[in-house]
């Protein structure tokens, strides 16, 4: 948040401003103009009397008869309670033996994924100059999350290596070869932990081969061909941390170091889930 939105908000002077960056009360972070970028969540902490910022989302309608569109509100609501966004951070850092944490994490959710990319851009390009840093990104490679929209997003950058998340991509396997299960994790280790194109196609022949009899279905064809063409396209982001020799370590993602406040959001305390539990969440 600029400064001036911040000294507009609060009702405070520059130099009251200034006072709260520099005591700490405002978190803030010089950009190499020499300006300072306020945290948002440092700002409505102070602004709400230390009270952390709710984010309330409402539906309404004018009659009973609207019963119908207000079901869909709802459901539009909830989806933008887990929609998908984009989030950012600078680093890792160890935390302890088994403990990291992600520097200057930040997140980008809207309704509208345009919304969320122009916001994004915007943040990236202000704050950093990203001509000498390497980005490592990660998505499921769902619409709006492949590796040219996170190249759209980052713009000029030293180097670029994208990854394609590997929950997503098991359950695209276990889902598109659940009429033989057997070949499931023959395939999951060709690909992920092998990354052998040519032991990979070798696999997909076998099963194709395979389909006789009762497994000789239109739907069991269809669903083999969809995921042949899904390792094919997204091979290159398939490839394994390890394979591309990176000068940094290997992180845990987003979703593993949001635990906590996922497992609040759901169930007001930070509690593990159960295999059971854990499945439901996905």
């Amino acid at each position: 948040m600029k400064a001036g939105k911040v000294i507009n908000l609060l009702q405070i002077s520059r130099s009251t401003l200034k006072r709260y960056r520099e005591k700490g009360i405002l978190k803030a972070r010089r950009l190499p103009s020499g300006q300072y970028t306020f945290d948002d969540d440092s700002v409505f902490l102070l602004k709400n009397g230390r009270s952390p910022r709710l984010t309330l989302l409402y539906g309404r309608v004018s009659t009973y008869k609207q019963k119908h569109d207000l079901a869909n509100q709802m459901q539009e609501l909830q989806d933008f309670a887990e929609k998908k966004g984009y989030q950012v951070c600078e680093d890792i850092i160890n935390v302890s033996k088994t403990r990291r944490k992600r520097v200057q994490a930040k997140e980008f959710v809207f309704l509208s994924r345009l919304n969320a990319l122009q916001e994004i851009k915007a943040y990236l390009a202000n704050t950093y100059d990203l001509s000498d840093t390497l980005i490592i990104s990660n998505a499921d490679g769902s619409a709006g999350y492949a590796k040219k929209d996170f190249d759209e997003i980052v713009g000029r950058c030293k180097q670029h290596e994208h990854f394609l998340d590997v929950f997503h991509l098991n359950k695209k396997i276990k889902d598109c070869l659940g009429f033989m299960p057997a070949m499931q994790s023959k395939l999951i280790s060709a690909v992920e932990f092998k990354y052998d194109r040519h032991l990979t196609d070798v696999i997909l022949d076998t099963i194709e081969s395979n389909l006789v009899d009762e497994l000789n279905t239109p739907e069991n064809h269809e669903n083999l061909k969809r995921l042949r063409s899904y390792l094919h396209r997204r091979w290159v982001d398939i490839k394994p941390f390890k394979m591309r020799h990176l000068s940094v370590i290997k992180a845990i993602g987003c979703c593993e170091s949001n635990h906590r406040k996922y497992t609040y959001r759901v169930k007001g305390q930070g509690k593990y889930w159960s295999e059971d539990g854990a499945e439901g969440m996905c």
